[in-house]
């Protein structure tokens, strides 16, 4: 009871002391997890080393605890930090010399993991593994021996010469084989300045003549890449033709890094050489550490097998040309070209072992410390990925929070990014078309990104050009995306008063038959929920003249009482389905369709996107009439206007889509991830009718897409020797462009 006052007796606390909450112990993969993410995270006063032994005091009870925890991690966690790589190698060392059954452990673990890696042919986890195995030898956890025979291997796959006599037997396609040969001899490019002074160290033959073979790969290469190839994949289409492959160059800045003199012998070479890349690896001082794995017994790694090629295999390519924005003295004067090789690579592999994360991600890229700014060569890297051809690696999207992020966060990124819009800006007449169209989509989305704050002023020459104007179309392109983005009034505010001009038409719907009576009619039929047989009598009766006239009024009343959202629409759509699948029968029906929604939403381009694509999902459009549509001459200005291409490229993707999901459902039956164990009837046989349907939609699927690339090609070809193409050389110029797109 409470005393006096309403308060409570003094000794009431005393006698009913408050509940103790019990917490719940972490589970223990959070707890290992923790230690392994946090190993030289805020440093502060501490030194890496210190904070590694720390991180060893406290690991080791939770090993000798949850042993079977730990090893589920220590090698996937080279996947997600790869920048510490030398630092789990240097902890796995010091475990390995107190406790050598772990050790043997982890290795196995690793055998496994690289095996799996080879066998889904995955890059990242090829290249990331071997830097892992490099630091397990230096820390006398791994014998060079089994090191070195796994680098032979590679090296015998990226040897065009042995893939060639692969294509000889006929055991893969000449093109299967020289992807296969680029894919490895771009993981040993990618490691070598990692790995290169472990190797002198412990078999210097072995790594001359590793050298030896790479510099005869690159020579024959250089003789059979046609210039056409490179210049195809140039983002710059009217830039130099000459300009190297991305392998090629990261090998060239090697060789100059290590041999000034192009004549020096390979076996001239020494151990100093290769302290250039050594010394920018981020990573602990190895000597503190001598004492702690001094003991350890290195052991031989399970030997890893490449499996041969098989049929339908994948490989990763990068086929680009080098990608420059700025001058050489901004990104590697400070750095030298070892430290670009080395930056890059890490702030690649930091892209991908982030990409889920992009806030972490552009954090550990402007944490990392090479003694100089990393800032234009990060922006440099970010768009030679956004502009790379024939697609990007992640989604446009991706590359867009990642440059928020920076702009937000760092003055010189952002001053950096400034500087490289403005060179991309004035050099848009020479960027490829399909570059074009990612630039312009990615700054708009930066703009909405960072409260539509730019500098106009600057570009207020372009307001003098003319419409076939590269820079003047982008701007107007611009524009419409931000409208997309926000909406017509806030767009307007932003822009200075003398760009103006280029602000589009607020969006409103055209309704051409405002004023015939037939239309209201129809159209207040529509507004009662008229069946599809109500309005094809309707329409029988009228006095309209043709069968295309009739369905053109017919959409443009349905987009008329659908107009106020994208819902309305698609439910008007779905309620006469069946009229319209009636009546749109033929390409010339589906055409008038087309243009019918172009002509009512012709304000307002977001509208047209999103209901061609909705009319392609219901069957109403199919992907031939849309390629016809776009590429008829009769679209003439339509054509400058980024949106009928954008549209084109969902079709393309559409189908390809569908061929995709049928690939994956075949494999998914042949492997059991899908089951037929429930059917009553035989699984077996039903197991094989499915596959037998499946692969005979694969056939109609791939007969599909042939027909539309080639009906495409066909139309592209007729449209370029078109008068309305001829004279206008922007157009020209998009036609040109994603042809070579398609």
């Amino acid at each position: 009871d409470r005393g006096r006052g309403g308060r409570f007796p003094r000794n009431y606390k005393a006698r009913f002391p408050p509940r103790q909450r019990e917490v719940p112990p972490e589970p223990p993969e959070n707890v290992i997890a923790s230690m392994l993410f946090m190993i030289g995270e805020h440093l502060e006063d501490e030194s890496v080393e210190n904070n590694i032994r720390h991180l060893l005091r406290s690991l080791e009870p939770q090993v000798a605890a949850h042993k079977d925890v730990f090893l589920q991690m220590v090698i996937p966690i080279v996947f997600a930090q790869p920048v510490k790589t030398p630092m789990y190698g240097l902890m796995i060392g010091a475990l390995n010399a107190s406790k050598p059954e772990l050790g043997q452990e982890i290795l196995e673990k690793l055998g496994i993991t690289l095996q799996e890696a080879f066998d889904t042919v995955n890059p990242y986890k090829i290249r990331l593994l071997l830097r892992f195995c490099a630091e397990l030898i230096n820390a006398n956890v791994l014998t060079a021996e089994s090191f070195t025979d796994l680098i032979g291997k590679i090296i015998e796959q990226s040897d065009p010469e042995q893939n060639g006599k692969m294509a000889e037997n006929g055991a893969a396609s000449v093109s299967a084989c020289s992807a296969r040969s680029e894919l490895f001899l771009s993981v040993i490019i990618d490691i070598l300045p990692f790995i290169g002074k472990t190797l002198f160290q412990k078999d210097r033959e072995f790594l001359c003549n590793v050298m030896s073979q790479l510099q005869r790969i690159f020579r024959s290469r250089t003789e059979v890449m046609p210039t056409e190839a490179r210049k195809m994949l140039s983002v710059f289409n009217q830039g130099t033709t000459n300009a190297s492959n991305w392998a090629q160059d990261k090998w060239n800045l090697i060789v100059q890094t290590l041999k000034p003199d192009p004549n020096t012998p390979w076996e001239d070479l020494t151990e100093e050489h290769w302290n250039v890349f050594d010394k920018l690896i981020i990573g602990p001082d190895r000597s503190v550490f001598a004492s702690d794995i001094e003991n350890g017994q290195p052991k031989p790694l399970k030997e890893t097998n490449i499996p041969q090629h098989e049929s339908g295999q994948e490989y990763e390519r990068r086929l680009r040309s080098v990608f420059r924005i700025f001058d050489v003295s901004k990104t590697d004067s400070t750095l030298a070209p070892a430290g670009r090789i080395v930056a890059e690579q890490y702030i690649v592999d930091l892209f991908c072992a982030l990409n889920s994360s992009h806030k972490a991600c552009m954090k550990s890229i402007l944490r990392l410390d090479f003694g100089a700014k990393v800032e234009h060569l990060l922006v440099e890297i970010l768009f030679g990925q956004i502009l790379e051809l024939p697609r990007p690696p992640y989604k446009l999207i991706y590359y867009g929070d990642l440059i928020v992020d920076g702009y937000k966060t760092s003055k010189d990124f952002a001053d950096a990014l400034s500087e490289a819009v403005n060179i991309l800006f004035h050099r848009l007449n020479e960027l490829d078309t399909e570059c074009f169209d990612r630039f312009s989509e990615w700054f708009s989305f930066h703009l909405s990104s960072i409260d539509w704050k730019w500098d106009w002023e600057r570009w207020n020459f372009v307001l003098d050009h003319p419409d076939t104007s590269h820079q003047r179309r982008f701007i107007c392109e611009v524009i419409e995306q931000c409208i997309r983005l926000s909406y017509h009034e806030r767009v307007s505010k932003t822009l200075p008063e003398s760009f103006q001009i280029l602000i589009p038409t607020k969006p409103s719907p055209t309704f051409a038959y405002a004023d015939s009576h037939t239309a209201t009619a129809l159209l207040e039929k529509v507004f009662e929920r008229a069946t599809g047989d109500t309005l094809q009598e309707f329409l029988d009766d009228s006095d309209i003249a043709t069968e295309d006239e009739k369905l053109e009024i017919l959409f443009q009343v349905l987009l008329q009482r659908g107009h106020k959202s994208t819902t309305h629409i698609l439910k008007l759509f779905e309620r006469y389905l069946p009229l319209l699948q009636q009546l749109i029968t033929t390409t010339s029906n589906k055409i008038t369709v087309l243009n019918a929604v172009q002509n009512f939403w012709i304000l307002s381009p977001q509208n047209i996107i999103v209901i061609v694509d909705k009319l392609m999902t219901y069957c109403i459009v199919d992907n031939i009439s849309i390629v016809k549509w776009i590429l008829s001459s009769k679209s003439g200005n339509q054509l400058r206007c980024g949106y009928v291409w954008i549209i084109l490229r969902k079709t393309f993707e559409k189908t390809k889509a569908r061929m995709e999901t049928i690939n994956g459902l075949i494999k998914q039956v042949e492997s059991g991830e899908i089951k037929f164990e429930d059917d009553p009837r035989d699984p077996g046989a039903v197991k094989d009718r499915k596959l037998v349907s499946l692969k005979q939609q694969r056939v109609q699927s791939a007969q599909e897409l042939e027909t539309l690339i080639l009906t495409a090609i066909t139309d592209f070809c007729v449209l370029i020797e078109s008068p309305v193409v001829g004279k206008d050389s922007f157009l020209l110029y998009c036609v040109r462009g994603h042809l070579m797109e398609l």
